[in-house]
């Protein structure tokens, strides 16, 4: 989320929105991301509107409910972190090893310095292109950057996950004491509703989880509406959530809820696009 102060979350929004599946037969772990500015329902008491606003208008509750409601998933746990967890944990990883785009350079010293003034850490700036050793602030920003490519956000949805596949793969080089050690250091600065103790049953299973490669954004197929703002509708609801559940989770032939249905034709009626 883009608080900056995890004491009071109340009117933020979600930067990112992650979905993690874990096959717990294979060990195999799988994630798509959301994009923030898709147009979906956030309920009775909002309506149509884009997802990040979810989180706005009520917290990992609402977010949970729209992402359940649109996409026909259950998800029932939450982890939610704000850039400052997410440079502390770079941090106590001793940095990611990410490769820098020449187009990224510049928008990434634009910000370094707001988020050093926002959480404090460094403020070192990018000195050239290529595979180099991100510190947390850094990494952050490379997370957060959206200007860098015409792609915008979809481009930066591809970073987040970058920034989360970097982090494992450098986690997955630790000793057990180690991860502990940073769980435990780490886990004050999230919000939650899984238990301590579930939390710390992941982190140490870390070595035997594998990251899949097919990771991706979603929706699959969106195009640029605007409204009263810029929105990323999926075109059409109905279809990507059938795509979702057949390539992602392996349901073939899905057939999504009568929920959805109306969710996507009402999508369709307001933007024109079907």
């Amino acid at each position: 989320i883009d608080s900056r102060d995890m004491s009071n979350d109340e009117g933020t929004r979600s930067d990112a929105m992650i979905v993690v599946s874990i096959d717990k037969e294979t060990d195999e772990i799988k994630m798509f991301s959301v994009y923030r500015d898709t147009l979906l329902d956030l309920g009775d008491d909002v309506g149509l509107d884009k997802i990040t606003h979810a989180y706005y208008y009520g917290g990992p509750t609402k977010a949970l409910y729209a992402l359940n409601k649109n996409l026909d998933l259950n998800i029932k746990e939450v982890v939610i972190v704000n850039w400052k967890a997410v440079a502390d944990t770079v941090d106590a990883l001793g940095g990611l090893d990410i490769e820098i785009q020449d187009s990224e350079i510049d928008e990434m010293n634009k910000y370094i310095h707001d988020t050093y003034v926002n959480i404090g850490g460094s403020d070192k700036e990018i000195e050239s292109a290529g595979m180099q050793t991100l510190n947390g602030n850094q990494a952050v920003t490379y997370a957060r950057i959206r200007k860098d490519a015409v792609t915008g956000d979809y481009r930066r949805n591809e970073r987040m996950k970058i920034v989360v596949q970097a982090a494992f793969a450098k986690a997955k080089k630790m000793d057990v004491s180690t991860i502990k050690k940073i769980s435990s250091e780490i886990l004050p600065e999230i919000k939650t509703n899984m238990s301590s103790g579930d939390m710390m049953k992941l982190a140490l299973k870390l070595n035997s989880y594998k990251l899949s490669s097919k990771n991706v954004g979603w929706p699959y197929e969106t195009r640029g509406w605007t409204g009263n703002a810029w929105y990323g509708p999926p075109v059409t609801l109905y279809s990507n959530v059938s795509r979702l559940h057949d390539e992602f989770f392996g349901q073939k032939d899905y057939v999504p809820t009568q929920d959805v249905q109306s969710i996507s034709e009402s999508i369709s009626a307001m933007t024109g696009y079907y």
